[in-house]
């Protein structure tokens, strides 16, 4: 078993062509065709300054542009073919240190799959891969820029997915390196962990009408400056942001946050000089991170400005703040009939609204015991409508379908407490919402009990929550979580606890 090195001989023409590799760069070794891994060896295929045409399936350990005086090489697609290239995962397996293209195109529809790593260590800005009309690039694996250059530039109606499912897709650590520079029209996806570490950007989209869904989290670390650049079309974030350097930029189009936006050491996690956001949904920021969005022009969306009118509704244990220069902040919806709620979940947590009005500056606000908060409205029904038939019930009607609205109250405990939660609850006429509870622990932050569901009944039914544990002598937080359908509401009764 070994890894062997094969250098492309011949100047252009198939990867299987007879006698095409040799086992010397100088081509005056051993000449071999076709380099695959198997028989328990595998290859890795220097490019040698040459060009050679993906005509099979290749599955070698590498790839990579000339080693030998880095003189380069090109990989060519074939006219309207599907190409794969299968290399190693547990080291770079399609890699280039030279400052043009490693790849060029053929007509009509085509693409390359890439099963395995990338990464480009260079100056070129036209791309090691470019990526334009009619054509496709598929990354299962990580994408890895570490100097100047631009690892991936889409253009044209060009499409990029790069996927690595629960660990990170796209990386950059090269000072005003871009892993991917994007101008294309094309719908684009990444599945994976984004992040920097420089200067440069993990995504810049400078012009195009291009959507893109990035479906994992957003971080950063070191020097980083725009981690995400948006500058047209429409982006989406469905993972959480937590960055510890750097900013995403919002400078046209739009982008949306489907998670957590945190910070930390007073790192502005977004800046808006144009385009639209929209933060919306339940979102929570920890104790530790700091939000900060900078406005200084364009539109915030802290509740959707049409169909569902989704507002925010943060429980925030942290810093949130929003500096509101110019531009235009929404925190109101359908009307004013929805509203955008901040949540100070504890005594430390701060929030404020910089330069907005007080409108929008009364969305902040405090967990109040017997109070709800978001879009949900409490009402007290007594006598038949009661459990027994007599006394009085808590009624929650939901008022929105995409956020959940909240009840709150405490229980005291003292610390290593062993508490059980019981209570009551029956389904209201035309009850097709969805109805959950959570147990904090005394810091009020830390979930003992995360959405435990509360099943549908239209008759009195008990439900009892897990039992939890306090960690301190306090007070437990307990949240009635409450969701719309298209009615009805729930009522609750007879609380209970039992401590152990």
């Amino acid at each position: 078993m070994a890894q062997l090195t094969w250098y492309l001989k011949a100047a252009s023409g198939n990867w299987d062509a007879i006698n095409a590799w040799n086992d010397q760069s100088d081509g005056l070794g051993t000449d071999r065709t076709n380099p695959q891994n198997g028989g328990g060896n595998t290859y890795i295929c220097d490019l040698n300054a040459k060009a050679v045409t993906i005509n099979v399936a290749v599955s070698v350990d590498k790839i990579r542009t000339g080693l030998i005086d880095n003189l380069g090489g090109t990989i060519v697609i074939p006219n309207s073919t599907a190409a794969v290239i299968t290399v190693a995962t547990a080291t770079v397996g399609l890699t280039s240190t030279y400052n043009t293209s490693m790849l060029t195109w053929g007509t009509g529809t085509s693409s390359l799959t890439v099963n395995g790593d990338v990464a480009y260590t260079s100056t070129s800005t036209a791309g090691m891969l470019p990526v334009g009309t009619d054509q496709t690039i598929t990354i299962n694996g990580k994408l890895t820029n570490t100097a100047a250059g631009y690892a991936v530039v889409p253009g044209g109606s060009g499409v990029l997915s790069v996927s690595n499912v629960g660990l990170t897709a796209i990386s950059v650590s090269g000072a005003s390196g871009r892993a991917v520079s994007n101008s294309s029209t094309g719908t684009n996806s990444v599945t994976g962990i984004v992040t920097s570490s420089a200067s440069g950007s993990a995504w810049y989209n400078a012009s195009g009408f291009t959507v893109t869904t990035i479906t994992g989290n957003v971080t950063s670390s070191g020097t980083a400056g725009n981690v995400i650049y948006q500058a047209s079309g429409t982006l989406t974030i469905t993972g959480n942001v937590a960055l510890t350097a750097g900013t995403i930029t919002m400078a046209g189009g739009t982008m949306n946050f489907d998670g957590n936006i945190s910070g930390s050491n007073g790192v502005i996690a977004v800046t808006e000089p144009g385009g639209t956001i929209n933060w919306t949904g339940a979102r929570t920021l920890d104790a530790s991170a700091d939000c900060f969005i900078n406005m200084t022009g364009g539109t915030l969306n802290l509740v959707l400005q049409s169909g569902a009118y989704t507002p925010l509704i943060l429980s925030n244990s942290g810093t949130f703040v929003i500096r509101k220069g110019t531009g235009t902040l929404n925190t109101t919806g359908n009307g004013g009939a929805t509203v955008a709620e901040v949540i100070n979940m504890t005594s430390t947590a701060y929030a404020g609204i910089i330069g907005g009005t007080d409108t929008q500056k009364a969305i902040i606000g405090r967990i109040i015991g017997g109070l709800p908060r978001g879009p949900v409205t409490l009402a007290q029904v007594t006598g038949a409508s009661a459990r027994g038939g007599s006394g009085t019930a808590l009624k929650l009607t939901p008022t929105a379908t995409t956020s959940y609205g909240y009840y709150y109250f405490y229980v005291p405990v003292d610390a290593s407490d062993l508490m059980t939660l019981t209570f009551y609850h029956i389904d209201g006429t035309g009850w097709d919402g969805t109805a959950k509870v959570s147990i904090y622990d005394t810091d009020q932050t830390t979930a003992l009990l995360a959405s435990q569901t509360i099943t549908d009944n239209d008759a009195w039914t008990l439900h009892t929550c897990t039992q939890v544990t306090a960690t301190g002598t306090g007070f437990l937080l307990v949240r009635l979580e409450v969701k719309y359908g298209t009615g009805g509401w729930k009522c609750f009764d007879d609380f209970a606890v039992a401590i152990a």
